[in-house]
């Protein structure tokens, strides 16, 4: 199963392609749309790499991403982060105030963000998003 938003491809270069999200109805009915906020506002965009000789500039296309993605990009985002700072406020507080314990795990949160950010190819190769141009009738 896929999660699928339609969109209208902006602008090209660089092997990349933006794509403004132009809908929010198929929302409803997805299983993540609480951790997600595609569907939450109109100004949506998103970056895809792909071949850009199939797509013109303003055109109609589809943004696929499959569902296991989807849970593997929102536990790197917001549950092992969670558990980071959970687990670092616990084991901390054992040996400090909470209060020291508290900013250091900020401190560890900081640097997993920060891991994140430096190996962003990497995670921007595992969780590409396709794109289909949309079959008009």
């Amino acid at each position: 199963s896929e999660i699928i938003h339609n969109g209208i491809l902006k602008k090209t270069g660089d092997g990349k392609m933006e794509v403004q999200i132009t809908d929010g109805v198929e929302c409803e009915s997805c299983s993540i749309k609480g951790a997600c906020n595609v569907g939450e506002t109109r100004d949506n965009k998103v970056m895809v790499e792909a071949d850009m000789t199939h797509f013109a500039d303003g055109e109609t296309v589809s943004v696929h991403l499959s569902n296991s993605l989807a849970f593997s990009a929102l536990f790197w985002a917001y549950v092992f982060p969670f558990i980071v700072l959970f687990a670092a406020i616990i084991i901390l507080s054992t040996f400090m105030s909470e209060a020291m314990a508290g900013l250091i795990s900020l401190v560890f949160l900081a640097v997993y963000y920060l891991f994140i950010y430096l190996n962003k190819n990497y995670f921007n190769k595992k969780f590409s998003l396709k794109i289909n141009k949309l079959k008009h009738d």
